[in-house]
C-alpha cells in the first residue's frame, strides 16, 4: 500500500488463512509493516502481542490537507481497539490507539 508517498508492505494474519484448521488459537497472530528501499526490506512496525490479539487493516483515510492514515482494528478475547498509523517526520508512527468509550 502507499501512505503519504511511501510504499509500505503489510503482513497480517487472518482467520481465512486457517479456516480448515480447528485449533487456530495456537497460531501466532502476525501483524507487521515494512518498506522496501534500494532492494532491501526494512521492518517499521512489529506487533508484540502475537498470542491472543489479532490486528487487521480496515482501510485508509485521506484528509483534505493531504495527510493519510492507516486504520486497523486489534481484537482480543475481551476487547476491540482501533489503531491509527501515520507518517510523522518521515517515519511510520502509531498516532492513536483506543477503543470502546475512548474511541
Amino acid at each position: 500500500m502507499r501512505l503519504e508517498d511511501k510504499d509500505l508492505v503489510i503482513v497480517q494474519w487472518t482467520t481465512a488463512d486457517f479456516i480448515d484448521k480447528p485449533d487456530e488459537r495456537s497460531t501466532k497472530r502476525i501483524f507487521a509493516i515494512g518498506s522496501m528501499d534500494q532492494g532491501r526490506f526494512h521492518l517499521l512496525h512489529w506487533k508484540q502481542n502475537t498470542e491472543d490479539e489479532g490486528e487487521r487493516v480496515i482501510g485508509t483515510i485521506r484528509l483534505r490537507s493531504g495527510r493519510e492514515f492507516l486504520i486497523t482494528t486489534a481484537i482480543d478475547p475481551e476487547s476491540q481497539r482501533f489503531r491509527v498509523y501515520g507518517i510523522r517526520n518521515g517515519k511510520l508512527a502509531m498516532v492513536y490507539s483506543g477503543g470502546g468509550s475512548s474511541c
